[in-house]
């Protein structure tokens, strides 16, 4: 035995034969410990590494028909998404306005123009040499979340009833699971809710909350010609994940927004009182009753009494 002044008497090692066994039991011993730690933080909401406090992912361009009412959908005095970045480019209707607007009454978001032009799904080739892809649009928005942080990927052509949000958070239970949305395909036809006949309900994957780990995305090519293309931003992550399904948490209006609304045929829909003649069976368990709620959509939609946006063209 040796003597440290000052601090008692220290025990001797233990002898060499059992430093093997020893090695093991601290090796276990430290994953545990790493594990409990794992879980505590997992559940801790006010934790930043905390999948119950995820940033927003919202990427916009010309939104304002369901811009104010998505974004508010997302946040609560009393709980909600308290955190997030708003990438904006090429905004010619006012949506960069509500966005500020937005930031400045809800401070852990913040915004940032994109300063590029950026490239559509289809287009022309020669437009390659001046514009941006999707992929670089999203990279950059990407950027602004802190690495090992969760993030949601949040479009603002989307409503979101919050408190089933927020209990799709709690399936995330590990480093390595990916939540995704189902998305229901709305549109709004004289101030009335119908639901489209084909892919009233999509399940891509393209929707999701996720650790910000070895995550990135590239171009995904659907088709090419000699004047044009047609290619999407692809999510890719280097680390094995365990995909998590979740209910219905929002509704989906694609052809809301100028530039897509002739593109919503009336006799493409039906009422949202027919859904159970259209939304496959397979889903409906998973989609409660008050998402089909005509009333309940037109409230979420207007938010503040927001009623010039809802009209559609039949």
């Amino acid at each position: 035995m040796q003597k440290n002044k000052g601090k008692g008497i220290v025990l001797p090692p233990p002898p060499r034969k059992n430093s093997g066994k020893l090695k093991k039991v601290f090796d276990r011993s430290r994953v545990l410990l790493k594990s409990l730690l794992s879980k505590r933080v997992l559940k801790n909401k006010e934790h930043k590494n905390s999948p119950l406090n995820p940033w927003a992912f919202i990427r916009v361009k010309n939104e304002i028909e369901t811009l104010r009412a998505s974004l508010n959908s997302i946040v609560s005095p009393n709980g909600g998404i308290s955190r997030g970045v708003i990438v904006y480019n090429e905004c010619d209707d006012g949506s960069d306005e509500v966005i500020r607007e937005f930031c400045k009454k809800h401070h852990g978001f913040v915004c940032v123009e994109y300063p590029y032009q950026v490239l559509s799904v289809e287009h022309l080739k020669k437009e390659r040499l001046y514009k941006k892809t999707l992929p670089e649009f999203y990279e950059f928005a990407l950027s602004f979340i802190p690495q090992n942080e969760w993030f949601i990927k949040i479009d603002c052509d989307q409503i979101y009833d919050l408190e089933k949000l927020e209990k799709s958070f709690l399936l995330a239970r590990s480093f390595n699971d990916v939540v995704i949305y189902m998305q229901l395909n709305l549109h709004i036809f004289e101030n009335q809710v119908y639901i489209r006949k084909q892919d009233c309900v999509v399940e891509h994957g393209d929707h999701f909350l996720m650790c910000n780990r070895e995550v990135y995305f590239e171009e995904g090519y659907v088709s090419s010609d000699d004047e044009k293309i047609c290619s999407y931003e692809m999510l890719k992550r280097n680390f094995s994940s365990r995909i998590k399904k979740t209910q219905c948490v929002l509704w989906h209006f694609p052809y809301m927004k100028e530039s897509r609304r002739e593109l919503a045929k009336i006799e493409d829909y039906v009422p949202i009182s027919k859904y159970k003649s259209v939304v496959p069976e397979k889903y409906l368990s998973r989609i409660a009753s008050d998402m089909f709620d005509e009333k309940r959509i037109l409230r979420f939609l207007r938010g503040k009494n927001e009623t010039r946006h809802l009209q559609g063209k039949t």
